[in-house]
This record gives structure tokens, sequence and C-alpha cells, in this order.
């Protein structure tokens, strides 16, 4: 009910064009909230507050609208402005969207989005539904055992607001195969000439790609994990699944058992 007090209003900015007003809206409710208020409006309302936003508030609030309503508003939008909206979502919400998409809007929008992500996308999309690597991001900070920890820093700085999360920095081989990992305290307390490969720890546990998803989730929730990294059948180091999303799993593994 909380949520439809604010219909009128939010019709009333629409009908008035004052944006102004839900630019405040938007800048003092978390992405979340606000994607909670906007839902009971019409698919065409929605993206209409939301396109006087910037990209990065705009697909932060996207991103938190049920999948169903976010296919329903991305029908409405033309070809660029859903490439820009895919290039800002996270990699895991973004493939996620795609899977729901027609063939035909895959077909469509693939060409409008870059290199980078257009492969992200087929890769991601590639992994059977249920599996570890059908949920993980490809957006994770890895860095070869050979480098100082100055310039792991260095390049953790230049990445950290393209990652999900920069608390472990996964180490790799020459051959990108997962070796050890460490964590952001581990890197701020090292001596900066030291190498990766002396404070790094060895024993990482993993999801393998093909695993369950459930049981990669439950691995984040018993160790407390902030992120679990997922291996192919090389140990080749290919994304990590977020404490978010494994949550998101276990609860829809819950609800799934409570309507048995």
């Amino acid at each position: 009910m909380k949520n439809l007090i604010f219909v009128p209003e939010l019709k009333e900015i629409i009908t008035t064009q004052n944006w102004t007003e839900f630019f405040e809206l938007a800048e003092d409710m978390h992405p979340a909230e606000l994607a909670e208020v906007l839902s009971p409006l019409e698919p065409q309302e929605i993206w209409e507050l939301i396109d006087k936003l910037s990209i990065e508030k705009k697909s932060e609030i996207f991103s938190h609208l049920d999948s169903s309503l976010q296919v329903e508003v991305t029908e409405l939008i033309g070809r660029q402005k859903l490439a820009e909206l895919l290039t800002e979502m996270p990699s895991d919400d973004r493939v996620d969207l795609f899977k729901k998409f027609p063939v035909e809007m895959q077909e469509n929008i693939l060409p409008a989005l870059a290199r980078v992500e257009r492969e992200d996308i087929r890769r991601l999309a590639s992994y059977p539904e249920g599996s570890a690597g059908s949920v993980m991001t490809s957006e994770y900070v890895s860095v070869p055992d050979t480098i100082s920890v100055e310039e792991a820093i260095r390049r953790l700085r230049l990445e950290a607001t393209k990652k999900e999360t920069i608390y472990y920095t996964y180490v790799i081989d020459n051959s990108r195969k997962l070796i050890g990992f460490v964590s952001l305290s581990d890197l701020i307390l090292a001596n900066p000439s030291a190498f990766i490969r002396d404070v790094m720890h060895e024993e990482v546990l993993f999801a393998q790609v093909d695993e369950d998803q459930e049981k990669a989730a439950r691995k984040i929730q018993k160790y407390d994990l902030i992120a679990l990294p997922v291996v192919d059948a090389d140990n080749i180091l290919v994304g990590i699944i977020t404490h978010d999303d494994a949550l998101d799993i276990i609860t829809q593994d819950k609800q799934k058992i409570s309507k048995k």
C-alpha cells in the first residue's frame, strides 16, 4: 500500500514535467526502494521518469525492477537507449535480461553493443540454466602472481568502479588458471614491494562452472564469503558469484520448496 501513495505524485510529475521533483526523490531514495515505488506505474511512465536520470542512476533503478517489468520497459525504448542501458548493467543482470528477450530482439540488439559486452553476453548466456555459470558475473578483479603489491593496488584503483566487488582479488597464472586470492586488507597491510605470489592465499574455495547453482550458493552462505570464484574444467577463472546473488538463489529455492 505504501507504494500506491506515491503513484498520484509520480503521475503529476509526468503531467507537469516537474522533473526536479523526481530528481530529488531519486537522490533521497535507494535505487531498490525507488524501483519498488515505480512498479505500480505503466511501463511507459516508468521509462519516462528514469530516462531523465543519469545512465548510472537509471541502470541502478532498472536493475531492481521485476524481470517481467524490465522486459516490458525495454520493449518500449529504442535500440540505442537499450544498448546504453545494457552496457551499464552488471554483467549477470544484463545476461539474465537478455535471455528473456524474444530471439528477434536479441539479434537486433547484439550488433548495437560493443564487442566486449557482446562477447560477454554470448559466453554467459551459453551456460545451462541452474548452473553456477548461469548466475556468475564476469566483473571481478584478477592479477598475475608475478606483479608487486603496489602494482596490484594501482590496477585495483583503475578497475574498482567497473567491478561487482573489490574485496577479493583473484590470482591467476599465465594460463589464467586460478592459483590463489588476496583480500583488500591483505594488500593494504602488505609491503608494497612484495610480490603477489608471496602474500596470496593458496587455498581457494571455488565452484565449477557446471556445478549446481544452489550448491555454489550454499558454499558462500556456509563460509560467509563475499564472493565465490567460478572455474572451468581446466581450472581457468571464468567468473564469480556474489553474496547478493547467492542470497537470491537460496531465497528462490526456499520459495519453491514452500510451494510444494
